[in-house]
């Protein structure tokens, strides 16, 4: 898996290591800024809370903090090539 971005390599990957490298946190208010310490890659709204994103924090680390899945790989497209800072809408 690769992606580019105004010629730069932002990701190359497996199919296999996306899965344990990037996590997808969906959390509400209450948690969410507990979640912004850990330095997610993106953040976007989303209806009862926010999702984030994040590259080399384990699922065990965020599950406490709300609902964990895999990206998908749309999400991790923006996530990476759009680079917003989190807090900020995309």
């Amino acid at each position: 898996m690769a992606f580019i971005g105004d010629g730069e390599l932002r990701l190359n990957t497996s199919m296999e290591a996306l899965e344990q490298d990037f996590v997808e946190l969906r959390v509400t208010g209450d948690r969410l800024a507990e979640a912004q310490a850990l330095g997610p890659i993106h953040q976007r709204s989303m209806l009862g809370g926010e999702c984030l994103i994040f590259e080399g924090v384990s699922a065990e680390r965020l599950a406490p903090l709300g609902e964990v899945k895999p990206p998908g790989l749309a999400d991790l497209f923006v996530a990476k090539l759009e680079r917003v800072q989190p807090g900020r809408a995309a």
